[in-house]
């Protein structure tokens, strides 16, 4: 059974740069491959507001930018090799995995 953080991750990192991803997309994603045999306590753990929470740790570490439609992103970094989704929660504010400067959706464009 894979946590709802690991399936966000494969999500995302599945994505070429320059693909978009819809938050409606990413959800129905992570509902439709979490363990249907799960305990009511772990299907409650991938609330919206959850995967919310994890698409923005991709976000805040430049691996993801808003787009122009509410609710739309674009991949604009790789994944690291190696990083963790653990790694990337807990540089995400203050040391970024990808610097803020270091490129934004307007050079994929």
């Amino acid at each position: 059974m894979k946590p709802v953080c690991q399936l966000v991750f494969e999500y995302i990192d599945a994505l070429e740069v320059g693909d978009f991803v819809t938050r409606r997309g990413l959800i129905k994603y992570v509902f439709d491959n979490l363990n249907k045999d799960a305990t009511f306590s772990y299907r409650d753990g991938a609330s919206d507001n959850s995967i919310d929470n994890y698409r923005r740790t991709f976000q805040r570490n430049n691996i993801l930018a808003p787009s122009n439609g509410s609710g739309t992103y674009m991949k604009i970094h790789k994944i690291p090799d190696g990083v963790t989704y653990a790694e990337l929660d807990k540089r995400d504010w203050r040391n970024p995995i990808i610097p803020k400067g270091a490129g934004s959706i307007f050079d994929l464009i």
